[in-house]
């Protein structure tokens, strides 16, 4: 794989792809090449205003998907960004075709990324680090119950408008730990419901977090299918995070309950979230509604 340069930033593709159009549109302050959608994606600043800039069929090194299939999927995302909008998600200001490439153009979301798997060995080879997730943590219950109740408004939004959320976990949102402000973004995969899992195992998502019926072929994924991620993520978002545990949801292949020990607040908001990522549908809470109304009664519990 090669390295390439652009305005003194370091960015690696499979192959040797013109982006020097992109200094018409400002300086790049950032660079984003790990990804396996097969997009890279820059920091931007023009004028004073910051902006991310995603480009599609630049086939990354990671790239699980073909250069046309990412630029397909970009294209098909516009429309779920426009269509899906909420004071949580990130918001698009341009879309166009350039040379074999597509790019849009999405607000700039201050913060640090939850799930920032591209940082890992950084944090592993030296320990004086602090990952934003374990800043997260360590934040006060009020901060990261506020978190809790966008990602389910948020999904309650996307049901409302007949989407069902997919890949779409810690690594999707962004926290100012300046500010306490957050967005979500990545929304690219979600999908209109019911839809039919055809892919089984290799449904999009991390096996630290779907539902089982994203790991069982021909399975139905529906609203309650939401409501396990809202409740799975929520109650990992609570948790105290232990390796052990994720590696036990790895080796099952979706999300595992947090023990109770490792669960950082009372019984009551633990409870809804247990009844919401239930194995069997027909014990979880039937929408997204239903979920919310009981996850804010047990806050109150706790207040």
């Amino acid at each position: 794989m090669a390295e390439y340069r652009i305005q003194g930033f370091a960015y690696h593709l499979k192959k040797d792809t013109d982006l020097s159009w992109l200094n018409a549109f400002g300086k790049i302050f950032s660079v984003f090449d790990q990804t396996g959608s097969s997009c890279i994606g820059f920091g931007m600043e023009k004028d004073g205003h910051r902006f991310f800039m995603k480009i599609a069929g630049a086939d990354t090194e990671e790239a699980e998907l073909t250069p046309a299939q990412s630029i397909s999927l970009l294209e098909a995302a516009v429309e779920k960004y426009e269509a899906l909008a909420h004071p949580c998600l990130i918001g698009i200001e341009d879309a166009f075709l350039k040379n074999e490439l597509f790019a849009v153009m999405f607000e700039w979301a201050e913060g640090s990324c939850l799930f920032d798997h591209w940082n890992f060995e950084a944090y592993k080879n030296d320990p004086s680090l602090i990952s934003p997730r374990t800043r997260f943590e360590q934040l006060p219950s009020e901060k990261k119950l506020a978190v809790c109740r966008g990602i389910i408004s948020f999904l309650k939004n996307c049901t409302q408008k007949g989407y069902v959320p997919v890949d779409f976990y810690d690594s999707s949102i962004i926290y100012d730990f300046e500010t306490d402000q957050f967005r979500f973004c990545d929304i690219d995969l979600f999908e209109k419901y019911p839809i039919v899992n055809q892919a089984g195992e290799g449904w999009w998502g991390t096996k630290r977090l779907k539902a089982p019926e994203e790991h069982i072929g021909g399975s139905v994924i529906d609203e309650q299918t939401a409501v396990f991620n809202a409740s799975a993520l929520s109650m990992d978002l609570l948790s105290h995070y232990e390796k052990a545990e994720m590696k036990k949801r790895y080796a099952k292949g979706y999300f595992i309950p947090v023990p109770e020990e490792l669960f950082l607040l009372s019984e009551p908001v633990r409870s809804v979230l247990l009844k919401g990522c239930s194995y069997q549908k027909a014990e979880r809470y039937r929408t997204m509604q239903e979920l919310e109304d009981a996850f804010l009664a047990s806050i109150l519990k706790i207040a």
